[in-house]
């Protein structure tokens, strides 16, 4: 039998995925004033307010979790459930804010989602008519998702070494390989847009959307 399906037999550690949860929520945290600010710029003050509400939300339950000690290994199985809370933690607190632009909560979950899994789907028939803040933050999100919260995972948040590796288990390579790559391949995708998108200054987060389902 495999490491990888060992490891599976063992009982996930509630504490453990708290800390690296918590974590994670204190980077999304950080994220969020991202569009925060934006908003502010614009003069979206219903929405700067939403956003200001989840970031505060955010690094209030992050905040303890992450003081958690730090186990010696995470297991494959308490790296799956990190990543897959994650993925579900982020559309939906990230809907709230973006109901403030005159979405229901299921067409606003489902921007999210698409923006942290870069599928790049929306359900709005005409994106580009969207309001400015709409559109920021919703390229935004699908910049740090899908590649990015793995990129936080495993190269950012966490230390190096076996807490990364028991991570980076989930996709089937070491951690500090995995998030060189990652990050590699995230940063070459954003240089390359200006030179693809000449001529679009405020579009440019729409084009990020538009180009790369």
């Amino acid at each position: 039998m495999s490491e990888q399906a060992t490891t599976l037999i063992y009982g996930v550690r509630p504490r453990v995925c708290a800390k690296y949860v918590g974590q994670l929520c204190l980077v999304l945290a950080a994220l969020t004033l991202i569009p925060l600010l934006v908003s502010l710029a614009f003069g979206d003050l219903r929405i700067s307010l939403r956003y200001g509400i989840v970031a505060g939300g955010l690094g209030l339950a992050g905040f303890w979790p992450a003081r958690l000690p730090r186990p010696e290994r995470v297991q494959v199985n308490e790296g799956m459930v990190v990543v897959a809370l994650i993925f579900l933690i982020a559309p939906l607190v990230m809907a709230y804010p973006m109901m403030a632009s005159g979405l229901g909560f299921e067409d606003a979950l489902f921007e999210t989602v698409s923006g942290a899994t870069t599928t790049g789907l929306s359900t709005q028939a005409d994106v580009e008519s969207a309001p400015r803040t709409f559109l920021f933050a919703r390229a935004w999100m699908q910049w740090y998702g899908g590649l990015g919260v793995m990129v936080l995972s495993l190269g950012m948040v966490l230390q190096p070494g076996l807490v990364a590796k028991g991570l980076a288990a989930v996709e089937g390579t070491t951690g500090d390989l995995a998030g060189r790559r990652c990050v590699g391949a995230w940063l070459r995708d954003t240089a390359a847009l200006p030179t693809r998108n000449r001529g679009v200054p405020l579009r440019f987060w729409l084009a990020r959307n538009a180009e790369f389902p």
